[in-house]
């Protein structure tokens, strides 16, 4: 039996409970496809767009977010945005690696600016906590929404993860009593939805340090400057999570994954 995995996953990943079922009585093979999993390749032509094939993981694993009407709407206070403000705390820039984690990754990168000494927090609890909250899940959807990545983290909390970070992508991963207990040691308090206003965006940046941010995003994600800036292209390809962490008069600084 040949089990090939979609866009957004891995073949373990994916298919690992039918395949326990499968190999009982028969031979199962389940291939990554290149640059999911732990597939890679050394060919310099791999008869795609290698950026765009290796990217395409995040444009189809966040669910679109919508509005409710029993959000907190955040308000400025009466103060003047900095002219610029630069990321604080410790940076763990992640690299999904093929898996729809992107909306988890987000909220790890704005959790932990609020952390002390580097603190990292699990990026795979996230994930599977939300997919338990998320509407979406129901529709075949392999990643999930900023509403289902948050409630999630509202109702469960989340561990810090150990140093190797080997359990954020042990396909095996299951959330066991201790690590349920452990995770409620780290939970939000409150939550608000930021206006679409560059001041609002400014204030809430200056007051905490990160906002997560979904949207649709175009082809200059893909390749950005060799400053890293983020160009301009009027081609959409998709939604994407991310977090905006700074600013300056340029423009927000972006922390993806």
């Amino acid at each position: 039996v040949l089990l090939i995995h979609g866009f957004g996953g891995s073949a373990l990943w994916t298919w690992a409970a039918q395949a326990t079922e499968l190999a009982v009585d028969r031979r199962v093979v389940m291939p990554d496809l290149i640059w999911f999993g732990g597939s890679t390749t050394p060919r310099a032509d791999t008869g795609l767009d290698e950026d765009e094939l290796r990217d395409e993981p995040l444009l189809a694993s966040l669910a679109e977010d919508r509005p409710d009407f029993r959000d907190l709407a955040y308000v400025p206070g009466l103060l003047r945005p900095r002219d610029t403000v630069q990321p604080r705390g410790r940076s763990h820039i992640r690299d999904q690696s093929g898996q729809p984690y992107c909306a988890a990754c987000a909220l790890a990168a704005v959790i932990e600016r609020q952390l002390a000494n580097g603190a990292r927090v699990n990026v795979r609890m996230l994930h599977e906590n939300a997919r338990l909250q998320d509407e979406w899940a129901i529709h075949g959807l392999r990643g999930t929404s900023l509403r289902g990545v948050i409630k999630g983290f509202f109702h469960n909390g989340v561990c810090l993860e150990g140093p190797d970070g080997r359990s954020e992508t042990d396909p095996y991963w299951l959330l066991t009593r201790e690590r349920a207990k452990e995770a409620r040691k780290c939970v939000p308090g409150s939550y608000f939805r930021v206006g679409r206003g560059v001041s609002d965006m400014r204030m809430a940046v200056q007051e905490t340090g990160g906002v997560l941010i979904a949207a649709r995003i175009h082809k200059g994600w893909i390749k950005p400057d060799a400053d890293g800036r983020i160009l301009s292209d009027p081609r959409m390809i998709g939604q994407h999570a991310f977090a905006v962490t700074g600013y300056t008069p340029e423009g927000f600084i972006v922390q993806n994954s």
